[in-house]
């Protein structure tokens, strides 16, 4: 089982949102997909700097398992 929280990717942000799932790439759709719908004007600025394939490798690396 593995977690990740929107503190997790920034501890500043006031989101209380956990994904959590089998595998880290459950994980990382589920984040994804909250993250578009929840903070798109930060996934709009993180896709400036990177590709969305670079962006779900960060969110990979900062699953944690459970």
């Amino acid at each position: 089982m593995y977690s990740l929280s929107c503190k997790d990717i920034d501890p500043t942000v006031d989101c209380h949102f956990v994904a959590e799932g089998q595998t880290e790439d459950e994980v990382v759709q589920k984040m994804t997909q909250h993250a578009q719908e929840a903070h798109a004007d930060k996934v709009k600025s993180m896709l400036e700097n990177m590709s969305m394939d670079e962006m779900k490798a960060m969110l990979r690396s900062k699953a944690k398992k459970m």
